[in-house]
């Protein structure tokens, strides 16, 4: 589905995902996955969720993502092991 593609979501897209907001660590397991998956140079994160994954992913030892800049309504991510 994303062959090809310069982006994909930070999240997943499974229609049983949407009918509750998925939990802390779902969410983490999603963008863990993605991150395994497609091995995105850049991870961008809005929502405060997201941003809480990603921070567990920068914090983690050995760290998976690095905090690289801010935006004014989302956090950019390096990713510095697969």
């Amino acid at each position: 589905l994303y062959t090809g593609r310069r982006a994909t979501p930070v999240s997943s897209f499974l229609a049983a995902h949407r009918l509750r907001p998925l939990t802390d660590a779902e969410d983490l397991e999603a963008l863990q996955r993605i991150i395994t998956t497609y091995e995105p140079r850049y991870v961008i994160v809005i929502n405060q969720q997201s941003v809480k994954s990603a921070e567990v992913l920068a914090d983690g030892n050995p760290a998976t993502l690095r905090r690289v800049g801010k935006l004014p309504d989302a956090f950019i991510y390096e990713r510095v092991s697969p």
